[in-house]
């Protein structure tokens, strides 16, 4: 079946696991937006809940030039200029995409991220109202544009922007302006709508051509601002744009409207033509959105590459991404949810202010900080809870404000532990001034219900341990995470167990890298303990201060390496 067509959609769907309908629509250039007003109508009629629609056009092989023929719609010299008094025609390019759609009350309940709304598409056909079945129809195109302006209940007058069908070709843009001119009304010389065309950009992507003008239009609409149309220096006399509700913008343009509107065309060969109305999203919506998180927060960059240059290839891409992104959590979200993470070689990142420098200095070899990489095995998945000294003042608080699993996790521990501390241990861990950490009564519970917390967090973005392993007080955090105790079964424990252990007199931990049986006749030597066999050439011992700090000197002598 390879690449055929007709099972495009199908694929989608078999790989993401897709029960609604999947089609693939054929409408020659305008199929893809046609594909998006199906979508809508499928949301619209409850038959979908989500849905993602769009298109692709891939010629092999790529680079591969063209035949020039006078009078054909392929330009002479490779360059697309609409509605210029030198356009001669397109040029055929590569390119895919997508959107993804949802009823937007049901985007606003959820807290999703919203680009722009669609108000209206609509749909209809030439029949023969044109001097040939391939040319195109003022009166088809009219009709379309008409229709989707009424289904979007607005005046033409409001529509501060359109993104045309814009073929460069003499015949494809006069009939274009033609229908336009039909629509709108007259407008005053500083009110008048701009006109656009992505074809200047990169060529007639064919199928792919609609989804493309879309994803433009709605970047403008939710940005404010009206692109430029490439290639355009003499307007063509033939069109009259000055006598006309049309302008075209040479360079970038401010749009300030408090609300923007768009107009989107496709028109496929074969009469089949697509008209959209996008809007920004108004600003009293806008502004609700941050107070319906939906706890979908992602903290961490997570990457996978089927090899290591192609890993540092996506490194490089995603370092960009977040340079001009300002959500890098939902392009992290992303990452997770929308690619695979199955494929050998892998890469996790931190998100913070720095991510985007450490993804580039990882790509080119310089500096491995922040970024952890590594080899995929099929082995299973072993979850390892750290012990006491992993602590630090705030410890959690960014990830409560992002996470609703990660908070609702760590408010059960706080609530389990509530009458055992004075302070509370939710002001032990979020207020920077406090100095309760540094006392095991509030450190070690913080650092068990930090654990369970973040596990929660974990299992809510889709991972699940095979194994889980605790090492001294993350035992505890283990234990739960396992199933083997409740959050209110361990926690009180846990309360009791650091305040016990301050109680005891200070002592030294000591990691020296060699074996036991090489340290333990030292270790008598100076009555120490061993407190953690932690590998064959990691071994720690505990004891008093003062031993301790004789101990460390000695083992150096040894030219064995220690870490007090």
């Amino acid at each position: 079946m390879g690449n055929d067509k007709d099972y495009i959609a199908t694929r989608a769907a078999y790989k993401l696991n897709l029960h609604g309908p999947a089609l693939s629509v054929q409408t020659a250039c305008s199929s893809s937006l046609v594909a998006v007003h199906l979508a809508c109508e499928s949301l619209r009629a409850g038959e979908s809940d989500m849905a993602v629609a769009g298109g692709v056009a891939l010629s092999f092989p790529q680079q591969a030039g063209y035949r020039y023929q006078p009078g054909m719609i392929f330009s002479p010299d490779g360059h697309c200029r609409p509605f210029d008094a030198s356009a001669e025609g397109t040029w055929a390019g590569n390119g895919l995409g997508c959107v993804v759609l949802r009823r937007l009350r049901d985007a606003l309940l959820s807290g999703d991220p919203i680009i722009s709304v669609i108000l209206s598409s609509a749909v209809n056909n030439d029949g023969n109202r044109k001097v040939g079945y391939t040319a195109p129809s003022v009166a088809g195109q009219q009709a379309v544009i008409e229709e989707a302006l009424m289904l979007a209940a607005i005046d033409d007058r409001q529509v501060g922007y359109i993104e045309t069908h814009g073929t460069g070709t003499p015949l494809g843009d006069a009939i274009e302006i033609e229908a336009l001119r039909n629509v709108y009304a007259p407008r005053p010389q500083d009110q008048r709508c701009a006109l656009g065309s992505v074809k200047s950009n990169m060529g007639h992507l064919d199928t792919a051509a609609g989804i493309a003008g879309l994803l433009k239009t709605v970047l403008a609409v939710s940005r404010g601002q009206i692109p430029p149309l490439l290639n355009f220096h003499t307007p063509n006399p033939a069109l009259k744009l000055e006598e006309s509700p049309f302008t075209i913008p040479v360079s970038a343009q401010a749009w300030q409207d408090e609300m923007r509107y768009a107009g989107v065309s496709s028109f496929g060969i074969g009469g089949t033509n697509c008209h959209m109305i996008v809007a920004s999203l108004p600003d009293a919506l806008n502004a609700r959105l941050p107070n319906t998180d939906s706890g979908r927060k992602s903290t961490a960059l997570l990457l996978s590459a089927a090899s290591d240059s192609a890993l540092r290839r996506l490194a490089t891409d995603y370092a960009g991404a977040l340079r001009e992104n300002a959500d890098a959590s939902s392009l992290a979200f992303t990452a997770l949810h929308a690619r695979r993470l199955d494929l050998p070689f892998r890469l996790a990142a931190p998100l913070n202010r720095e991510t985007a420098e450490a993804l580039s200095a990882w790509a080119s070899e310089k500096s491995g900080a922040l970024v952890y990489s590594g080899h995929g095995a099929s082995g299973k998945q072993v979850w390892l809870f750290t012990g006491q000294g992993s602590h630090w003042r705030t410890m959690g608080q960014t990830m409560y404000q992002h996470s609703t699993a990660f908070a609702d996790t760590l408010d059960r521990c706080f609530s389990a532990c509530s009458e055992m501390l004075t302070p509370s241990l939710r002001e032990a861990m979020f207020n920077p001034d406090s100095a309760q950490l540094d006392n095991m009564a509030w450190a070690q519970p913080a650092i068990v219900a930090f654990e369970i917390a973040m596990a929660a967090h974990w299992r809510a973005e889709g991972l699940k341990p095979d194994f889980a392993i605790g090492h001294s007080v993350g035992e505890f955090a283990a234990a739960v995470v396992c199933g083997h105790y409740t959050i209110e079964q361990v926690m009180p424990l846990v309360c009791r167990r650091g305040a016990l252990m301050q109680q005891c007199a200070s002592g030294a931990m000591v990691a020296v890298f060699a074996d036991e049986d090489t340290l333990m006749p030292l270790a008598r030597q100076f009555e120490l303990d061993l407190a953690a066999n932690n590998g064959t050439q990691h071994t720690v011992f505990s004891g008093r201060k003062p031993v301790s700090r004789y101990f460390a000197p000695r083992s150096r002598s040894m030219t064995l390496t220690i870490v007090a």
